[in-house]
């Protein structure tokens, strides 16, 4: 009966030994989760200034922003050249404008360039694509769209009495691509008829349908040029 009693008291309480093994867990543990966290804050560290190295080494040169790995502008450079009757010439230039604007190209006037101004000035409204190329500074401008708008008669109307003059109009628009030479668009050609009161209106309505559809042909040839890269 001593022996039995004895027996027992020598045996470990579950409980008693479950505490002392994560006792002695516990150090280890510890030092696991010391190791762990040292090897994460060098391993971010690394890749920290590995980042930083990349960064540095693929920044951009501000001249080449904005260009694709070919070397273009992913937004062509428009130069718009328009020419004829000084009444008409603005509103068609805004209208043309306005239709590019829509499709993000950028645009500008030969006006901005002085050799080229100076010829347009000087009453040479036919200037070739070949010779504004040699005129245009540096990597500016890579489509040019050349377009003409003119009167082709006028007629007297009378209403109850009044008189009032009926002026036709034609227009044409070429989009060419600088470096080649090649259509960069389908050309637009159109006419309309207005009176002093109406050109504003009668100039938009038959403008500003084709402006915009060259617009969007011109985005669309160089979208194309760029992904082919020629």
């Amino acid at each position: 009966m001593t022996r039995s009693t004895e027996d027992k008291s020598k045996k470990t309480d579950p409980r008693q030994a479950g505490t002392r093994a994560m006792t002695r867990k516990l150090p280890c543990r510890i030092t696991f989760i010391v190791i762990f966290l040292l090897a994460a804050v060098l391993t971010g560290k690394g890749f920290s200034a590995e980042s930083t190295d990349q960064g540095t080494s693929s920044a951009v040169s501000p001249q080449d922003q904005g260009k694709t790995a070919q070397g273009l502008p992913a937004d062509p450079g428009v130069l718009i050249h328009v020419y004829g009757d000084d009444s008409m010439v603005a509103l068609f230039r805004g209208e043309l404008e306005i239709g590019f604007f829509n499709h993000g190209l950028n645009y500008f006037s030969v006006e901005n360039i002085p050799e080229l101004r100076e010829k347009v000035t000087l009453g040479r409204r036919d200037i070739k694509w070949y010779e504004i190329r040699k005129l245009v500074p540096g990597d500016t401008a890579h489509i040019l769209v050349i377009a003409g708008i003119e009167k082709a008669g006028s007629q007297v109307l009378d209403y109850h009495g009044r008189e009032t003059r009926m002026t036709h109009a034609t227009f044409t628009v070429r989009a060419v691509d600088l470096a080649s030479g090649r259509p960069a668009a389908a050309p637009e050609i159109g006419q309309f008829q207005y009176t002093p009161m109406s050109l504003f209106e009668a100039l938009h309505l038959a403008v500003s349908p084709g402006a915009d559809r060259m617009g969007g042909n011109i985005r669309k040839f160089w979208n194309e040029k760029v992904k082919s890269g020629n």
